[in-house]
């Protein structure tokens, strides 16, 4: 997981954004994940950010939460997993 670089987009008061992040930050930290490798783009309902932070990343739902390896998009999780949070991040990390 050292070079997996993520970017999660959320609004806080959503209940999706509220209920997965959780879950995924004690999935990381039970996987000991550098969470110093995470970027955190808070959004309003627009899903604008202060300035064009979310500019190029296609959010269409939030949360969405975009894995990196060496630079490129190796899978995203859109507003909620597919089957639960483990099954999906097995899919997405090498």
């Amino acid at each position: 997981l050292d070079s997996i670089i993520i970017t999660i987009v959320f609004v806080f008061c959503f209940s999706d954004s509220r209920e997965q992040l959780p879950r995924l930050f004690k999935i990381l930290n039970e996987l000991s994940y550098n969470v110093n490798s995470i970027t955190l783009i808070g959004v309003n309902r627009g899903k604008q950010g202060l300035s064009n932070e979310t500019e190029g990343l296609e959010i269409e739902l939030v949360p969405t939460i975009i894995f990196y390896k060496d630079g490129s998009e190796i899978g995203r999780i859109v507003e909620t997993p597919s089957e639960s949070m483990e099954k999906d991040l097995l899919k997405i990390l090498p």
